[in-house]
């Protein structure tokens, strides 16, 4: 089955101002200085880019249905595959008064939307200050030429390179491993029913748990229904353990049966841009739970997670050509930091 097209519908956009220094400059220049620029921080740290295809433009407003920025990046512009930045000149985003550094960091963040297919950051260092310089405050990142610099250009570049930086976790993992238990309201679920040949509810019967169900009447299916979830930017310590599990009970399948899966994700970045690329899949498919069984618990574990990872999606699974009603509890992710 092919989960990609149908789960990671990624259309990156967005962007933000920046804040004002002193040191300022009533000029308009030439887009192209950044995009040279950043290909030349790319290479001081190894990367041999090519930028010359990516399209920067100045406008009077960049806007979307819902709102307006002071600039967005597109990976793949009105699906023409075209990377794409767009500055606005509007007065109140200020960017004809910004100074250099503040204008490098806004359109150093856009060339992450851009070329590198980076979302949005809101991780943090141990001090507070944002992990990347993919955050929404890019004006808490930098704002001159010095060390700073330094680590969140590179940290652009490859996430990786924050590995080594006091990071602030969302919880203590080794006391509370439990990442995220599924509950009643999380709007992160979806299903996919193949025209409606599965069924699938999600919600708490009186006194007892949250579950998934997926249910088919139809033995002649060839494909699969799924309810799926994506995380992004997982912010877990390096190497850590990370499990997808969940226990599954049925009165009596029919047919293959129902199991889980996990993928990862990351953007591997060549010298025309990152691209969206899976590195790992993990399932229970070839050990399917089926017939009749009572708190069957699964699990899938990514080992020693990287900061690579842009992207964890969980899956719950009924096979082509199954019958029945399954349902899935206690879905769960679970990160085990690794020994210190």
């Amino acid at each position: 089955m092919n989960f990609f097209n149908r789960i990671l519908g990624l259309f990156v956009v967005v962007s933000l101002g920046a804040c004002q220094d002193d040191n300022t400059s009533s000029e308009l220049p030439d887009l192209r200085i950044y995009l040279d620029r950043f290909e030349e921080e790319a290479s001081k740290r190894g990367y041999n880019l090519n930028l010359s295809e990516v399209e920067a433009e100045y406008v009077d407003r960049v806007e979307t249905p819902d709102d307006s920025f002071c600039g967005m990046g597109f990976s793949n512009y009105f699906n023409n595959n075209i990377r794409r930045i767009e500055i606005s000149t509007d007065p109140s985003c200020g960017w004809a008064t910004m100074n250099d550094i503040q204008r490098e960091r806004l359109f150093f963040h856009e060339i992450g939307h851009a070329f590198l297919n980076r979302r949005h950051d809101e991780a943090q260092l141990c001090d507070g200050s944002p992990l990347s310089l993919m955050t929404t405050r890019i004006g808490n990142t930098y704002s001159e030429s010095n060390e700073k610099r330094d680590y969140y250009i590179s940290e652009l570049v490859d996430r990786v390179a924050a590995a080594d930086q006091c990071i602030r976790f969302p919880q203590t993992f080794r006391t509370n491993p439990i990442f995220y238990r599924a509950f009643e309201g999380d709007g992160n679920w979806f299903f996919y029913s193949d025209n409606d040949n599965y069924t699938g509810e999600a919600g708490t019967p009186a006194n007892e748990r949250f579950r998934f169900s997926i249910e088919s009447n139809n033995k002649n299916t060839e494909n699969t229904g799924y309810w799926h979830r994506t995380f992004s930017n997982p912010n877990f310590p390096e190497c850590s353990d990370v499990t997808f599990r969940a226990t599954i009970n049925a009165e009596g399948l029919t047919g293959p049966g129902v199991a889980i899966v996990a993928r990862a994700y990351h953007n591997p970045v060549s010298a025309t841009g990152a691209e969206l690329e899976e590195y790992l899949f993990l399932t229970s498919e070839d050990d399917p739970a089926t017939g009749k069984f009572s708190n069957d618990t699964r699990e899938l574990t990514i080992p020693c997670f990287s900061r690579k990872t842009s992207h964890i999606v969980i899956i719950l699974v009924m096979l082509p050509g199954t019958t029945g009603e399954a349902e899935f509890t206690d879905v769960e992710l679970i990160v085990i930091e690794e020994p210190s």
